[in-house]
């Protein structure tokens, strides 16, 4: 098992999270097949090269007009790298992506919010300790001008929260103590996750972080308050998010199909009718798991309603 440190790092320090495919992974080094799967193309190339040096300064990209595409150093005339047009591709990380890996791993009810593209923090989801009760969980890119005023707008909210960060390097001792006294807790993302080969996996310090902040939050220690996850908690989490990601590409897929036959003056067609157990079988959980799911949580109750009209499915689609 191996620490994702170089990847929290590079998304603190590059603020557009955008870098040739070459840079990430001379940035993220080993953890590379754990970053890949959350790149997404921009469209756009880039003006500067990573140098093969790692402190060497970038090197300027030149365009020929036979086609021919170089990478030369500004102080340094020996180095000259020939590049194809897919070498300067810029990518760019998918935080809704990412999101949604961190929130499957640590066995959260994942976060349905649209997420700022220019925020410091992101929900990741809820943890729920009981049926009844659930907490937010984010997870907040450390920087030194809004790590402060961040904590400051969490305090505000109703519920103590989980707050995961990708150092404590901006923690001031005023941020733990507005913490403190919201009975919420602040744990380093290199505290309870780690990666091997291409899988990220919480530690067993997660359980731990989440026994304290359950004794926090219910300090007469009811019985039915559990301060972790059941292993049938964590099992329902997980099916809650492969049927909630079924229904939101199912949804996705009518939408395109309503507009195509709207675009193009066709007859519309009623949607496809989804059963609950089809959709079971379909993503590999058994029936009483369904059920179990649908019980734990009503949006999936609300998705496959929405699913079963095409002025529903037009209404959503346009937010998706």
């Amino acid at each position: 098992m191996a620490k994702l440190t170089s990847f929290w790092q590079l998304l603190e320090n590059r603020n557009d999270k955008t870098a040739v495919l070459a840079e990430w992974k001379q940035r993220v080094g080993d953890s590379f097949g754990v970053v890949n799967p959350l790149l997404t193309p921009t469209g756009q190339y880039a003006s500067a090269y990573p140098h093969p040096k790692p402190y060497g300064l970038k090197l300027r990209i030149i365009k020929h007009r036979n086609g021919d595409i170089v990478a030369v150093c500004p102080e340094d005339s020996d180095v000259r790298i020939d590049l194809k047009k897919t070498d300067i591709a810029l990518y760019h990380i998918n935080i809704e992506k990412l999101r949604k890996v961190l929130a499957g791993t640590l066995s959260l009810v994942p976060a349905q919010n649209a997420i700022q593209n220019v925020s410091d923090y992101i929900l990741l989801g809820k943890y729920r300790p009981k049926p009844a009760a659930d907490f937010s969980v984010y997870m907040i890119i450390a920087k030194p001008q809004s790590f402060i005023s961040i904590i400051k707008d969490l305090c505000q909210t109703p519920k103590p929260f989980i707050l995961l960060t990708t150092s404590m390097k901006d923690c001031s001792e005023e941020a733990h103590v507005l913490i403190d006294k919201k009975s919420s807790i602040i744990v380093p993302l290199d505290d309870v996750l780690e990666y091997s080969g291409a899988r990220i996996q919480c530690t067993e310090q997660w359980n731990q972080c989440l026994s304290v902040f359950a004794q926090m939050v219910n300090p007469k220690g009811r019985s039915n308050f559990v301060n972790k996850p059941s292993k049938k908690g964590q099992k329902t989490a997980a099916n809650i998010y492969k049927l909630k990601q079924y229904l939101i590409e199912h949804i996705k897929g009518e939408y395109e199909r309503l507009n195509n036959q709207i675009q193009r003056k066709w007859k519309i067609t009623p949607p496809v009718k989804l059963e609950k157990q089809k959709i079971g079988q379909i993503v590999d959980i058994r029936p009483d798991e369904v059920t179990r799911a649908f019980k734990a949580e009503p949006q999936l109750k609300a998705l496959l309603k929405i699913s079963y009209s095409n002025d529903e499915i037009l209404k959503y689609g346009k937010k998706l």
